[in-house]
C-alpha cells in the first residue's frame, strides 16, 4: 500500500464536513482578549505534560474572556464553538450512545475553562484544515488549551473533575492526530494514558459516563496510531476490567469496548518495541477474539449488504455506528492476527499459501473495506481509514487498490 495511504488516512474524511457559512474573522492584533501567541514547547515527563520554564501559561488563561459563559459573546469563538457542537463532537461519539462528546461535553464546557478550552482547539484545528480558519488564530486556540491542560496536571489528581481532564486530552490528542504522521511529533498527549491512570481507578467496558466514554475515546486513537505507524500501544492494559469473558455484557457499546480491548493487546502481541513474536501469545487473544464473535448479538448483524457497480467491496449497513466499529476492529484483527501467525506455519507449496492469503488476510480486508467505505459518518471512516490502509497493502486486485487509492488521493486539506 502506498505510503501517502498511510499517512493521510482519515483527513481526507474531513473535506466531506460541513462548516459554518462564514467563521468571523479577526485583527489579532488589536484584539485585547487575544492569546498570547508566543510558541513554546511541552516535551515528555514520564508520559505526562511537563511545564517548562519558558511557558507563560498564566497568560492563558485570561485569553477566553471568563470561566462563565453564559452566553459566547465573541463572534469568532462562537463560530468555532458551532462548530464544535454541530459537527466536529459528533465525530467522536461513535461508540456512545449517549452523545456524551457532542452533548455533554459542551453543557459542561459553559463552566469549565478547560474543557471549553479544548473545544475550541479541537475544531479550531479541523476549521483550519478546512481553509476556513487563519493558522494564527488555531494556534491561539491551540496554545491556550495545553497551556490550562498543564497547569491542570500540575495539581493534585484527587482535586481534578475527570471526565473534564480525559475529555480535554481526548479532544486535544485527536487534534494532533489530524497531522500528518510526520508532522505529528507526539510529545504533546501521545503519552497522556497516564492521565486515565492518575486519576486512580479501573476502567469497565460497560459503564457509559462521560468519563468511561472519554477513556475508550483515547484507546481506540492510540490503536489507530499503531495501525499508522506499526507500534504497540502505550496503554496499561491491567486498567481495564474485562476479565470475565463468560459474562454477557449489559450494552452494545460494552461489546465494542471489548472488541477494541482485543485489538490494542493484539497491537501489543505483534508490535511490541521488544522481545521475540510470541505464538501462544497470539493464539490466546485470537481465541478470546473467537469468543467475542460467538458472544456477539444478533443487532449487530447489518440490515442491507449488496453489490455496487463502482465499488469492487460489497455495501454494509448497520443500524448504528458502534455495529460499524466493531466490525472494523474484528475485521483488522483476522488480519492482524493471520498476517503473524503466518510467520509460524511450517513450509508449505505456493498453492496452499496463496490458499490462507485469500481465505485469512484478502476476504476480511475486503469486509474491513465493506463496512468502512459503506457509511456516511465522518467519525467511522477516521477511525478505519489506518485500518483500511495498513490491511489494504495486501490486496492483489486492481480494482480494489485503486478504490484504496481513491480514499488516498482526495485528502484535500
Amino acid at each position: 500500500m502506498e505510503t501517502r495511504a498511510r499517512v493521510s488516512a482519515g483527513r481526507s474524511s474531513l473535506a466531506r464536513a460541513s462548516v459554518p457559512n462564514e467563521i468571523p474573522t479577526v485583527d489579532n492584533s488589536t484584539k485585547k482578549d487575544s492569546v498570547d501567541a508566543t510558541p513554546h514547547t511541552a516535551r515528555p515527563h514520564d508520559g505526562v505534560l511537563a511545564i517548562q520554564s519558558g511557558l507563560h501559561a498564566r497568560t492563558e488563561a485570561a485569553v477566553l474572556h471568563s470561566a462563565q459563559r453564559h452566553p459566547i459573546r465573541d463572534s469568532v469563538e462562537a463560530g468555532i464553538f458551532e462548530f464544535y457542537v454541530e459537527e466536529a463532537g459528533r465525530w467522536l461519539d461513535i461508540v456512545s450512545p449517549a452523545g456524551h462528546m457532542s452533548k455533554t461535553v459542551p453543557k459542561i464546557a459553559m463552566n469549565d475553562i478547560l474543557l471549553y478550552s479544548a473545544c475550541l482547539a479541537y475544531a479550531s484545528h479541523v476549521l483550519y484544515l478546512l481553509g476556513r480558519l487563519d493558522k494564527h488564530t488555531e494556534e491561539r486556540y491551540g496554545n491556550a488549551a495545553l497551556s490550562l491542560l498543564i497547569l491542570k496536571l500540575s495539581e493534585d489528581p484527587h482535586t481534578w473533575f475527570e471526565g473534564s481532564v480525559l475529555s480535554t486530552t481526548v479532544l486535544l490528542r485527536v487534534s494532533e492526530q489530524f497531522s500528518e504522521v510526520g508532522d505529528d511529533q507526539q510529545y504533546h498527549l501521545n503519552g497522556a494514558f497516564r492521565v486515565s491512570a492518575s486519576v486512580g481507578r479501573s476502567w469497565s467496558i460497560d459503564r457509559l459516563d462521560l468519563e468511561t466514554t472519554a477513556f475508550w475515546t483515547y484507546l481506540r486513537m492510540t490503536v489507530r496510531q499503531c495501525f499508522l505507524c506499526e507500534q504497540g500501544t502505550n496503554c496499561n492494559m491491567t486498567l481495564i476490567r474485562d476479565h470475565e469473558f463468560d459474562e454477557d455484557i449489559a450494552s452494545e457499546a460494552g461489546s465494542t469496548n471489548r472488541i477494541s480491548h482485543l485489538l490494542a493487546k493484539l497491537c501489543n502481541a505483534c508490535w511490541a518495541p521488544a522481545g521475540e513474536l510470541s505464538k501462544s501469545e497470539l493464539e490466546n487473544i485470537k481465541a478470546q477474539i473467537v469468543l467475542w464473535r460467538r458472544a456477539l448479538p444478533a443487532s449487530f448483524d447489518p440490515w442491507a449488504t449488496f453489490r455496487r457497480r463502482d465499488c469492487p467491496f460489497t455495501t454494509v449497513k448497520y443500524f448504528s455506528t458502534w455495529h460499524v466499529i466493531a466490525w472494523q476492529f474484528y475485521h483488522a484483527a483476522e488480519v492482524l492476527l493471520a498476517v503473524h501467525l503466518a510467520m509460524f506455519l511450517p513450509p508449505t507449496n505456493i498453492l496452499a499459501q496463496n490458499q490462507y492469503l485469500e481465505r485469512e488476510i484478502l476476504i476480511p480486508t475486503r469486509k474491513l473495506c465493506g463496512a468502512t467505505f459503506s457509511t456516511n459518518e465522518i467519525g467511522v471512516e477516521i477511525n478505519g481509514a489506518a485500518l483500511v490502509a495498513w490491511c489494504g497493502q495486501f490486496l492483489l486486485d486492481k480494482d480494489e487498490r485503486s478504490s484504496l487509492n481513491e480514499m488516498a488521493e482526495q485528502d484535500t486539506l
